[in-house]
């Protein structure tokens, strides 16, 4: 371990003990509330670590680094809630701080500079504790974007700005906002169309004469003859069930009474 890594202590044999420290310098390292926002870079990783957890495991660290206690093994151990320095830090179950999770904590840690770097040595002594346990190893953490409009976190929930959805418009050529030259052959093919015909109708028709000038069955020059031709075509295929009726044709086939005798005046 590097020389004055830990606060003054020089790694001597006699290993200090959390349960043997002050309460008063225990209480002497512990995180103030209003520093919890420096620690924030440690949640942002995947999984379920609090700030108030991260707050209680980054206290023990502090201390477990003055105490100079050598191994994972050995935090596990002082951070059982029958230590009082384990207690005033927020370490409260009767198991203590598993092994994994303080794994879990030293990746999280070095891949938060701006948290590992506020406590001098505190990165020599994670580095420190890895080499007396060989059996401990780092995971590779899957950071997490700082702001989400889902997230729990009230201090990385974001508002989501929403768009207003472009209008698109009912009836052929179907251009919303101002044609560019992308809409030639569209408009080419609007404007030789007759507009009388039923919208539906039209559409389909102009969308034939388009297919047919990609496919290279006619050209945009030939557009004003072929208009009658697709036209014809159109409405063979697809005849319509109802249309314009004159008040003068027969009701019925020789019938002398017309339509316009069979409406009520």
């Amino acid at each position: 371990m590097s020389e004055g890594c830990l606060n003054g202590f020089q790694g001597s044999r006699d290993r200090l003990s959390i349960s043997g420290l002050n309460p008063n310098k225990v209480k002497a390292v512990i995180v103030e509330p209003n520093l919890e926002i420096e620690l924030r870079p440690l949640l942002l990783f995947n999984g379920q670590l609090t700030i108030g957890r991260a707050k209680s495991y980054f206290n023990f660290i502090q201390v477990a680094m003055g105490a100079e206690i050598p191994t994972v093994a050995a935090l596990v151990e002082q951070s059982k809630v029958k230590y009082d320095a384990a207690h005033l830090c927020g370490l409260h179950a009767k198991s203590g701080w598993s092994s994994l999770s303080i794994a879990g904590f030293f990746s999280r840690l070095l891949q938060s500079p701006s948290v590992l770097t506020r406590t001098k040595g505190l990165k020599d002594y994670v580095h420190w504790v890895k080499e007396q346990s060989p059996r401990t190893w780092f995971l590779d953490l899957h950071p997490i974007p700082e702001t989400s409009p889902w997230s729990k976190r009230q201090w990385r929930r974001v508002a989501v700005e929403r768009q207003p959805q472009e209008l698109i418009p009912e009836h052929w050529p179907y251009i919303s906002g101002t044609p560019t030259s992308d809409h030639d052959l569209l408009l080419t093919v609007d404007r030789i169309v007759p507009k009388h015909l039923p919208p539906a109708s039209r559409a389909d028709i102009c969308q034939d004469m388009i297919v047919a000038i990609l496919t290279g069955e006619t050209t945009v020059g030939d557009l004003q003859d072929s208009v009658p031709e697709y036209m014809k075509r159109f409405f063979k295929q697809f005849p319509m069930k109802y249309g314009h009726l004159s008040l003068d044709a027969p009701v019925f086939g020789d019938s002398n009474q017309t339509l316009g005798d069979t409406l009520v005046g």
